[in-house]
């Protein structure tokens, strides 16, 4: 043995935690099964940055808070002129200030445009069927990384002003935190 201790491997050493769970390095506690952290549970749905996929898992943990009741990514486009699409990263539906069925008017109203219309409908009656009176409040939230194109804000404005029945925010994410920028 050297004056160092013993030198084992780092293979070596992860089959000796292997076969004795309970064993203890350097007084340093036992490693035990925890659960998956919510990170881990989010999916990456198709075509989700990893800044996208960190946020997912920021929301993913409000919902199971009950922070907010719901959250989807990339739902459905929003039109805020003739050939101007908005799709937003993510949406959130939470307890607030408008009713699912004045929503469902304006919807129809201002025309969301979506690849087949009615995904914006659907998902909006599955948040009125989950269980409380039915008054929501929806969140519209656009994810940037270190770079912001010039074109990305006044998008993100113009549809914020041609929808006023929602909350936008655009969230940008600085040194590994979150930080709100409109």
């Amino acid at each position: 043995m050297s004056k160092h201790g013993l030198r084992i491997s780092k293979t070596e050493l992860d089959a000796l935690i292997a076969k004795n769970p309970g064993l203890s390095i350097d007084g340093a506690p036992a490693p035990t099964m925890e659960p998956a952290p919510v990170a881990e549970k989010v999916k990456l749905a198709r075509g989700m940055n990893k800044t996208e996929a960190a946020y997912a898992a920021i929301l993913e943990a409000q919902k199971e808070r009950g922070e907010i009741r719901e959250w989807a990514y990339e739902p459905f486009k929003l039109r805020y002129g003739t050939g101007a699409f908005y799709k937003p990263d993510f949406v959130v539906g939470r307890i607030g200030k408008l009713c699912i069925a004045q929503l469902a008017s304006l919807a129809n109203a201002q025309a969301i445009e979506t690849a087949s219309s009615s995904q914006a409908m659907t998902w909006m009656r599955q948040l009125s069927k989950s269980g409380t009176d039915g008054i929501y409040h929806f969140r519209i939230i656009e994810i940037k990384g270190g770079h912001i194109f010039d074109a990305a804000k006044p998008r993100f404005k113009a549809a914020q002003l041609r929808y006023p029945w929602a909350e936008f925010q655009m969230i940008q994410r600085r040194n590994g935190e979150f930080v709100r920028i409109l």
